[in-house]
């Protein structure tokens, strides 16, 4: 195991008393409903970024082998293998997946493994600890020790929780023609405003945002999949800027989200609750 200053240089030092404070000893097997909590390992982040890399070198090197006559074979993204960790009532569990598979079962509507469960433990766990998993992001907060493995944030290589939220489903033994996603974002800069650095080409090219909705829409049917995002014109503020104009620009987001997706929201209710309607 390496020491963590040798793996980052967080920000802040570990949120595990607040998190302690606000859920107590409040457990998985506690909550009042099915959760999925999605986190990353350290070691899987780096395997992950370690084969983008090397998909990207291929990629050029097979473009330039084409432009003098050889074969050309650029490994999409889509078909990078996913690791996931989740939190769940069950315990904890790796889901893995690939994208093009998704797409390919739209294409040809024939059965195929979309997936893998690996139960890796089946314990009741601290929320409190569940939580510290989840939020470790990189470079704000140290990752989350547990018994040797380097929990961070599930946004890393899961930013949108929605396919493990449909596997999860599937494998609990929910059939497919059954689920009804409602999918809520925390808002994103549109693609022609935004500086591409380092952070958003990692998630443009693990997690691309268009191609893995239109999959999900097109694997669970029509009327079955909605999205709300917010599209900020600028940048939008830091994951730790707090301060009360950025807390009251939130605020106002919020409330246009709903404004401009009023009609949206009403029919999504209307179907999910339609002695209401």
């Amino acid at each position: 195991m390496k020491k963590l200053s040798k793996q980052s240089n967080p920000k802040y030092l570990s949120p595990s008393s607040f998190f302690e404070d606000k859920l107590g000893n409040l457990t998985t097997q506690s909550s009042l409903t099915d959760i999925l909590i999605t986190t990353n390992t350290f070691d899987q982040i780096i395997s992950k970024a370690c084969t983008v890399t090397a998909s990207g070198l291929s990629g050029i090197v097979s473009f330039f082998a084409g432009a003098f006559g050889g074969s050309t074979s650029i490994l999409s993204h889509d078909s990078i293998p996913k690791k996931v960790h989740c939190f769940t009532k069950r315990g904890l569990h790796a889901l893995s997946y690939r994208l093009q598979d998704i797409q390919n079962f739209n294409r040809t509507s024939k059965t195929m493994p979309l997936y893998s469960i690996d139960a890796e433990s089946n314990k009741n766990f601290a929320l409190s600890k569940i939580a510290q998993c989840t939020s470790a992001a990189p470079t704000f907060f140290p990752p989350f020790n547990r018994e040797n493995i380097l929990f961070m944030d599930g946004g890393v290589l899961q930013n949108d929780p929605t396919l493990p939220c449909i596997f999860d489903s599937l494998d609990r033994g929910y059939k497919r023609e059954n689920l009804f996603v409602v999918s809520l974002g925390t808002g994103v800069t549109r693609k022609g405003n935004r500086s591409q650095d380092l952070l958003t080409t990692w998630f443009d090219t693990v997690q691309p945002d268009l191609e893995t909705e239109f999959a999900i829409q097109d694997f669970l049917g029509h009327g079955a999949y909605h999205r709300l995002q917010y599209y900020f014109d600028d940048e939008p503020p830091s994951l730790d800027d707090h301060s009360k104009d950025t807390i009251r620009l939130l605020q106002n987001v919020g409330k246009q989200l709903v404004e401009e997706n009023t009609d949206y929201i009403r029919e999504i209710c209307k179907i999910l609750k339609p002695e209401s309607s």
